[in-house]
């Protein structure tokens, strides 16, 4: 925490003064052109972050406004089937193997580097990969579905609801298997940083959900219609959005299937299935505590730890809405080589969403208990106050380690996090059920804190902090004065007004090797001889050996000859500056026939 907290500390003394945000504001609402790459790369992430919470907003009112439609039209026990329904096939979401968010890494070096047909082939094997893995598992889900007795395995007593609940996960099941492939879409548009379009589309199927679900109740349709009504029209705006962007937005993203690459599909299943690795880890800290808990402690105790967990949901939302736009940005600018950029992008998106997740966490602790009686209605409902306190530190955590992964997994950096995620998910269980033992359902909050700091969190923080730290270099000493001087007049450093914006661009190749000290003497002594040896000659033949002026005067500050008459320094600083004629030998010098070399 406090390697986080000095690394955070440096980046939280921008400069927000009112044209700053007035700035900002028309950047993000499309008013003005950005200055730069990386004002560019701000201005869709702020553009995203701010329809998604509006999208949220929308979700959230459909869903309150279907609930109430729903609940009295089919009754609780089949809208509770219809839930539970829901649930079992929203694990059918992480069967892509991790082929999305490995898709969107391989995209974003694609639209860095401007390579369509790369991206294509990315695009068409991800597609058809997925294509496959659906067919299949219809094959084998679809036998399932048929065979079980879903009225009798999810306790539906009605007999009429008992038919109607086993056609309907048939339906259900294949209407999500269809929308598996199409669900590169939206990966689509987050790699190209273009999350506010995904999120229009969102918000547009959600309205066309509500309207078709309105649709499907006055016409008296049963749980099989309703679940067509709603999941269908899904679909149907996923395949609307695939013809518009293969069609017209970028139809040279077209999966045809003879773009599909042998050596791309091998690269990209290597990069999706580690994070499909690191998606089942996640599913089994966040799902396990319940189970652990019903079986420990009893399904009356599940309900407060369930409640709480929800509400700190909430104060985390910041970041469930940066991470993903974050994730393509990150990738396209290590494409770039604009390590700057990611590394300011980072230490700000990370330290903005911690103080802001901290500050909600804190009130939540101190109000938390009372909100929940008064949302329940009932005290049983209401945890343990050390529980409040270990949900606030446990989003808190899962602030910092989210944004060391979002960092990790853009850059392809995955294979230690599949190791210590693995772990932190087993200690989990461990600790969670020794500590629910002895603290009840504090110690099961505790116990996944506990995991999480040992495992998850130091080692990321470890990881992160490498790959960011920018590479030093001991200080070279400088040449004399009188060099220095004259190296000034040679190349005159640009005026004030005339500098470019430097948010976005890259550090030259060459700045690595003119740190180098030996390098520079190299370079140094090659030029004075080759001038000792050929003299002031014309440009085109300037054009032939290393010229003084293609060489950056830094090289040239680096080393203070020792021993030196002052008469000698001058002559080299005229050769250094003008080129001056020098007499012809048959065997040059350099200046290690005259100089000791320190």
């Amino acid at each position: 925490m406090t390697i986080t907290f000095c690394l955070l500390k440096t980046n939280l003394t921008t400069d927000y003064s009112p044209p700053m945000l007035q700035y900002w504001l028309k950047l993000i609402l499309n008013r003005i052109e950005p200055m730069s790459e990386g004002h560019r790369r701000y201005q869709r992430i702020g553009q995203a972050i701010v329809t998604g919470f509006l999208g949220k907003g929308l979700l959230v009112l459909v869903n309150l406004i279907a609930v109430r439609l729903v609940l009295g039209y089919l009754g609780s026990e089949r809208y509770g089937a219809w839930m539970t329904i829901s649930s079992l096939l929203a694990w059918i979401a992480i069967a892509d193997f991790g082929l999305g968010n490995g898709l969107i890494t391989s995209l974003s070096e694609a639209y860095a580097h401007q390579h369509r047909d790369r991206a294509q082939q990315a695009v068409a094997t991800a597609f058809w990969l997925l294509v496959v893995i659906a067919i299949v598992l219809w094959l084998v889900l679809g036998g399932v579905a048929l065979l079980v007795d879903w009225g009798w395995l999810l306790n539906v007593r009605a007999l009429d609801a008992q038919a109607e609940v086993n056609l309907a996960v048939f339906v259900a099941l294949f209407i999500t298997l269809l929308g598996l492939p199409l669900s590169i879409i939206e990966r689509i548009y987050r790699a190209y940083q273009e999350g506010a379009s995904a999120n229009y589309w969102s918000a547009v199927s959600s309205v066309l959900s509500l309207v078709a679900l309105i649709i499907a109740t006055s016409m008296r349709g049963d749980l099989m219609w309703l679940i067509v009504a709603f999941s269908g029209m899904s679909v149907v705006v996923q395949i609307v959005s695939a013809l518009w962007i293969f069609g017209w937005r970028m139809p040279w993203l077209r999966p045809a299937l003879s773009a599909v690459d042998l050596d791309q599909s091998r690269s990209l299943v290597t990069t999706s299935l580690q994070l499909f690795v690191l998606q089942i880890a996640a599913l089994v800290i966040l799902q396990s505590d319940n189970l652990i808990i019903a079986r420990m402690l009893g399904a009356e105790a599940v309900t407060p730890y369930s409640i709480t967990w929800r509400l700190f949901n909430y104060a985390s939302l910041l970041m469930s809405f940066t991470a993903p736009v974050l994730w393509p940005a990150y990738a396209e600018a290590n494409a770039r080589g604009d390590v700057n950029w990611m590394r300011r992008a980072f230490f700000r998106s990370t330290a903005t969403n911690f103080v802001i997740t901290t500050a909600l966490c804190l009130l939540l602790v101190l109000i938390g208990q009372w909100f929940v009686r008064i949302w329940t209605g009932s005290t049983e409902a209401v945890a343990p106050f050390m529980v409040f306190v270990g949900m606030a530190l446990w989003n808190m955590i899962s602030v910092l380690t989210t944004a060391s992964f979002t960092l990790l997994g853009s850059l392809g950096r995955l294979r230690w996090p599949v190791v210590y995620g693995v772990l932190a998910a087993l200690a989990n269980i461990v600790f969670s059920i020794v500590f629910a033992q002895w603290y009840g359902i504090t110690g099961v909050i505790w116990a996944t804190v506990l995991a999480y700091v040992i495992f998850n969190l130091a080692p990321s923080i470890i990881q992160t902090v490498r790959i960011l730290r920018p590479a030093t270099t001991p200080p070279l000493p400088t040449s004399p004065p009188r060099v220095e001087a004259n190296l000034a007049e040679v190349y005159p450093q640009p005026a004030d007004d005339q500098t470019q914006v430097a948010d976005d661009l890259p550090p030259p190749s060459f700045a690595r090797d003119a740190t180098n000290a030996p390098f520079a003497r190299r370079v140094e002594r090659r030029v004075i001889t080759r001038q000792s040896r050929f003299g002031n000659q014309n440009s085109e033949s300037d054009s032939k050996i290393p010229v003084i002026n293609a060489i950056p005067p830094a090289l040239f500050q680096k080393r203070k000859p020792s021993g030196l008459s002052e008469r000698l320094r001058s002559t080299i600083a005229n050769i250094m500056t003008s080129r001056i004629q020098l007499p012809a030998s048959p065997h040059p010098k350099t200046l290690d026939d005259d100089i000791d070399m320190p």
